[in-house]
């Protein structure tokens, strides 16, 4: 932060040439600071890693110093000489000589607010439509600071011009306020009323487009209003003040209007007036400052005031943003219709109608669940559960709906369930709009649910529990893979009792084998064992549990029964042998066992070719975002269908059932049922691929092996038990 009033210093040897040199400084620094944001989210972690990408940052920060030192030797510092062109300047009608210090100072701190305050709000705006990874976050970022370098170009430009300062002054104001009330206006347009931007042309092609839209919409404003703070060091010149004073004082009290732009873009302005209305706000608040310099104007200040009337007449009609959607909703296929909108701090939050189903979704395009799929929302946690059919503590990593943590609390044996979710505004969507499906969570005594960061709450808490569920997250968020990591895995499993379970919930649907292998390979150097289940027996949109132990514990069967009977289900349960993974809750427990897939932890060699996972080198966090891309292209595949079949196979080979010391205690026709389970799976991938016969084959397999488990347990029960 100390550098460019440093090097202004050294470099000014004239009063009258403090904007021309600080300017273009300026420009050059933030340009370096565009490369180096996009090598920083582009790149180095994820070729280095974040400690050594910092290590090589700190590096070349010591060579600048060393090479400084070495120049600073050499070169003699020339006196600085006073200018007359300043003091004819002050007299000059209509250049600014009759701005006071104090007024500078209020314009730079103001400069600061709106722009890094736009740079929250146009974050947020496009967050609406990207995939929002750690890469179109960077890209945003990248595109803001060549803005605002390429404005300080432009100051440089006008300070060595002979045009009038304050004039030239408002006209940036004025041109910079109207193209931010226009850019809501162009992304609505370029982005189709907030449809979702992912190209089928795979990676690069989808990072040029995020380049492109960021370029189309926040560019040129980014550009005029960057160059009112460089402008503002020429202004200053009669300040009469050493060029590096000079420009460390007027920096000061940019960045610190900044940080308070930032501050109260995120907190509070999106809080009250929410995106649209905000932009507006900021953009009527340059075109008001912009009105009372005109006040300082000597001559034609009737006529500058009447033209910055009028651009505000503009900007509250023809560019008036109320009109533009705020969700982006689909009303003729999908029936869907916005019934309430939440835009806080963290992210915008709606609740919307899709035919008969109630759902949430985040910034426009994540969908977190809904009322429709509260079956498959309540087996997430009720699976779990009867793995670990003595748990009396659960926590929750996420809530999504609320449903999932709602299900828990069908089990009369749970003592405690403590549910954590980043967002405020989920939590006041399901506390709103949910209550009908979560089994009395805000109500019952034994439920806590805590508006927090659920990875910073375990890491913070002493409590231990028997049971951490985390939800389904979509990986290729930003922050989401350190979900995912081992150090993540490791503190979670201090959290767990002895022979507790982290339940980790895989949408399989959004994730590559070889992502896969990452996360199973990350999940093996933490838990001591690591069981494979199958949620839903689904062909297009299968989820898979990874149950981390906190031991070696064997399935208990006797307490899988006693759960069972236990538990308060909404609907009768159904035996149907053809409708396992449709039930909220398996019938039996023969049917629990045909979820199981296989042990992990016996089949760790198919992964030692893997990378691990660590918060160092976040590998899904940088690999996820790019097959999200190439799988819309075709060139990568999600994990399902015959793949995942043939993953299931394999799992089953290496360890066959009657072999794996996991099951050991769960009877003789356990074996059976968890071939049939593989079968069924099978049955359903092989009929959506229209593979006729292979699908009859496993149908068929299915049956027998059901019903000679049927028979083995038969033979099995004893005579006063028959």
């Amino acid at each position: 932060g100390g550098t460019l009033p440093v090097m202004s210093q050294f470099l000014v040897r004239q009063h009258d040439r403090i904007g021309v040199t600080a300017s273009a400084l300026y420009a050059v620094n933030t340009w370096g600071a565009a490369l180096g944001a996009f090598a920083a989210g582009f790149y180095l972690p994820r070729l280095l890693g974040f400690t050594n990408a910092y290590i090589t940052a700190l590096a070349i920060t010591a060579m600048v110093a060393l090479l400084a030192g070495l120049l600073s030797r050499r070169l003699a510092m020339p006196p600085v000489t006073e200018s007359p062109a300043i003091a004819a300047q002050v007299s000059t009608p209509g250049t600014a000589g009759d701005l006071q210090p104090w007024q500078i100072r209020m314009l730079a701190l103001f400069s600061g607010f709106i722009t890094l305050g736009l740079e929250v709000l146009w974050t947020r705006m496009f967050a609406q439509v990207l995939q929002n990874s750690v890469y179109t976050f960077a890209a945003i970022l990248v595109v803001f600071l060549f803005a605002l370098a390429t404005g300080a170009a432009l100051a440089r430009f006008l300070a060595a011009s002979r045009l009038p300062q304050l004039p030239s002054l408002i006209l940036l104001m004025l041109i910079g306020s109207l193209l931010v009330g226009a850019s809501p206006l162009i992304f609505n347009s370029i982005t189709n009323e907030l449809g979702y931007t992912m190209l089928k042309t795979g990676w690069l092609a989808y990072v040029v487009q995020v380049f492109s839209d960021t370029i189309i919409v926040i560019l040129p404003a980014g550009i005029l209003l960057g160059a009112i703070f460089p402008y503002l060091l020429k202004i200053a010149e009669r300040m009469q003040l050493p060029a590096g004073q000079t420009v460390g004082d007027l920096a000061a009290v940019n960045t610190f209007g900044a940080v308070l732009g930032s501050l109260a873009a995120g907190f509070v302005l999106l809080e009250i007036f929410g995106l649209w209305r905000s932009l507006q706000l900021m953009a009527a608040a340059y075109l008001l400052l912009a009105l009372t310099l005109t006040l300082r104007l000597p001559v034609y200040r009737t006529a500058w005031a009447g033209g910055l009337a009028a651009c505000l007449v503009v900007l509250a009609t023809a560019l008036d943003t109320t009109h533009l959607p705020m969700v982006s909703l689909d009303p003729e296929k999908k029936k869907e219709f916005l019934v309430e909108l939440y835009e806080g701090s963290g992210a915008s939050v709606a609740v919307v109608t899709r035919r008969d189903s109630l759902r949430i979704k985040v910034n426009n395009h994540y969908g977190i669940g809904g009322s429709s799929d509260h079956k498959n929302e309540e087996r997430q946690s009720h699976l779990p559960l009867l793995i670990q059919p003595d748990a009396k503590s659960v926590f929750y990593l996420g809530m999504g709906t609320g449903i999932t943590a709602g299900a828990a609390l069908q089990h009369p044996d749970v003592e405690r369930v403590v549910v954590t979710e980043i967002l405020p505004d989920v939590v006041r969507a399901t506390r709103e709009h949910f209550g009908e499906w979560l089994h009395g969570l805000y109500d019952d005594p034994r439920a806590e649910v805590i508006a927090e960061d659920g990875r910073n709450f375990l890491l913070g808490t002493s409590e231990k529990f028997d049971l951490i569920i985390a939800d389904l997250f979509i990986p290729w968020k930003a922050g989401t893979g350190t979900l995912y990591s081992i150090e993540h895995y490791t503190a979670a499993r201090e959290r767990l009792n002895p022979d507790g379970i982290y339940a980790q919930w895989l949408p399989l649907f959004q994730v590559t084998r070889k992502d896969f292998d990452s996360i199973a390979r990350s999940m093996l150097e933490v838990f001591p064992q690591v069981t494979v289940w199958r949620s839903k027996f689904h062909e297009r949109v299968p989820i898979m549990l990874l149950a981390g132990h906190n031991g070696t514990a064997t399935l208990d069967m006797q307490g899988v029964r006693a759960r069972l009977s236990s538990i308060q289900r909404d609907t009768p349960a159904n035996p149907d042998r053809y409708a396992i993974g449709k039930e909220a809750v398996p019938a039996t427990a023969d049917q629990l066992l045909m979820h199981y897939a296989g042990n992990l932890t016996q089949a760790a060699g198919l992964f030692t070719g893997s990378r691990l996972n660590t918060d160092d080198r976040p590998v899904i966090e940088y690999s996820a975002p790019v097959s999200h891309a190439r799988t819309k292209a075709g060139t990568e595949h999600w994990f399902r269908g015959e793949p995942l079949q043939r993953f299931y196979e394999l799992l089953l080979r290496i360890t066959p059932p009657a072999e794996d010391p996991y099951l050991v205690n769960s009877g003789a026709s356990a074996p059976l049922l968890v071939n049939a389970g593989y079968q069924l799976h099978s049955a359903r991938i092989y009929s959506h691929l229209k593979m006729t016969h292979a699908a009859a084959q496993a149908k068929k397999e299915f049956n027998r092996l059901e019903r000679e488990a049927g028979r083995q347990d038969r033979r099995n029960v004893q005579p006063e038990y028959q």
